[in-house]
């Protein structure tokens, strides 16, 4: 199958490949009876959270749709 000169040129841009570049997301829910504090956008805004609700690391869970690379450098 032969495609048209465009189509040809649409698939190969940067913008036609694969997923698009999303912000990572962070989601806590805290261990002891499974309560969703929210979803955030950064990990400042997990640690605020965490104040808040006075909570600590231990007492929460961390789900994240990025890989472990993304808390590496912070």
């Amino acid at each position: 199958m032969r495609e048209c000169g465009p189509c040809r040129d649409r698939q190969r841009s940067y913008a036609y490949r694969g997923m698009p570049d999303l912000p990572t997301q962070y989601t806590v829910i805290e261990i002891a009876d499974g309560t969703d504090h929210g979803t955030w956008q950064s990990p400042m805004e997990v640690a605020a959270a965490l104040a808040f609700a006075k909570l600590s690391l231990d007492d929460v869970e961390i789900l994240t749709d990025a890989g472990p690379a993304v808390f590496a450098g912070r």
